[in-house]
């Protein structure tokens, strides 16, 4: 399997993940979940009426995909990230709402955030513009970034804390963000998902003497990581996936991590889960993804996270046709994808 098919399965498998969760997003009561979807949801399904996102169709991704959407333009246009370009974008997004959660397709925090800034004349470059929410937007960004830089581990991580810092403010955020694009990378890159993904993290925390003698580290070495919330977050992942490898450890129903983890948005909820479901599947697409699904509560972030990690396994030509098909605006996310991923 080729560089290319793996990057572009990051990005198709995270837009998939994205429009399964939105039809039956945010289900904190399962039993509720399952009466309106039946007891397994298995493919793209519309969203209730009086219920969150219900001016959507099957197949329909969110507002935060509608954002990785502008990316995946900025990115294809501008054949660099130009994150100038992409704030304009966000810009032209942010003048077709009003501030409130239901304007356009449902409008979260970081956005409203990200408004009301705006709306006081903050500058992108001012320090408060950017939202202290604890959410996995960013993050859910980066399989984009990792597709296009994935080739140059320093660029990658370069590009993605550059990106995360658009938007997301809180240190932690950040850490936890970029942690989980250059575990992507790393996936696109070839390696399996075990708990080796964080051996350049390792490295990385044990001093410049490690990193000079392990060439998997160096691309990281002159990262801004003086705050270890960066090394212990790419370090996270490898503890996550070896439990759910474990036989002693594993969960027997691996949608289950929800629970374990917190079904609710904030982002060291969404990234752990993701790291155990997408563990507990290794090299596989649809599996993965609907237990991220049939996990309930912000379902549509944990199945974009969890979508992006199988897809760089897998990559595009192993992906479901059906989820392909059925999603909104396949023909130029894939065609986007391919471009990005081959680098022009």
């Amino acid at each position: 399997m080729s560089y290319e098919d793996r990057a572009a399965g990051a990005i198709v498998g995270a837009f998939i993940g994205d429009a399964l969760g939105t039809g039956c997003h945010w289900y904190y009561d399962l039993d509720e979940m399952r009466r309106h979807y039946g007891p397994w949801v298995k493919d793209y399904v519309a969203p209730r009426s009086g219920h969150y996102h219900d001016m959507l169709k099957a197949g329909q991704y969110s507002q935060t995909g509608e954002v990785c959407f502008l990316l995946l333009q900025s990115l294809t246009e501008c054949k660099e990230h130009d994150a100038n370009d992409f704030l304009s974008r966000i810009d032209s997004l942010l003048s077709t709402l009003d501030g409130t959660a239901f304007s356009g397709r449902f409008t979260e925090g970081y956005m409203r955030d990200m408004f009301a800034a705006r709306k006081l004349g903050k500058d992108w470059s001012d320090p408060e513009t950017p939202s202290w929410a604890d959410t996995s937007e960013a993050a859910m960004r980066l399989p984009l970034i990792a597709a296009l830089y994935g080739r140059d581990r320093h660029a990658a991580g370069r590009e993605m804390l550059r990106n995360t810092r658009l938007t997301h403010q809180d240190p932690l955020v950040v850490a936890q963000s970029t942690a989980f694009g250059l575990v992507i990378r790393e996936l696109i890159s070839g390696a399996p998902l075990n708990p080796g993904i964080a051996g350049p993290a390792r490295a990385l925390a044990k001093g410049p003497n490690a990193i000079a003698n392990d060439p998997r580290a160096r691309g990281l070495a002159s990262l801004p990581t003086e705050d270890l919330a960066l090394i212990d977050s790419i370090l996270q992942p490898a503890y996550i996936i070896s439990s759910a490898q474990d036989p002693k450890t594993k969960l027997e129903e691996p949608w289950r991590a929800s629970m374990v983890y917190g079904m609710a948005c904030a982002i060291h909820f969404l990234i752990p889960a993701a790291y155990y479901i997408a563990g507990s599947f290794p090299g596989q697409f649809e599996e993965p993804v609907l237990h991220a699904v049939n996990g309930g509560g912000n379902n549509m972030a944990r199945a974009c996270l969890t979508g992006a990690l199988a897809g760089a396994q897998v990559g595009l030509s192993q992906i479901p046709k059906r989820f392909i098909d059925g999603l909104e605006n396949s023909e130029d996310i894939v065609k986007m994808s391919k471009m990005i991923a081959s680098g022009f």
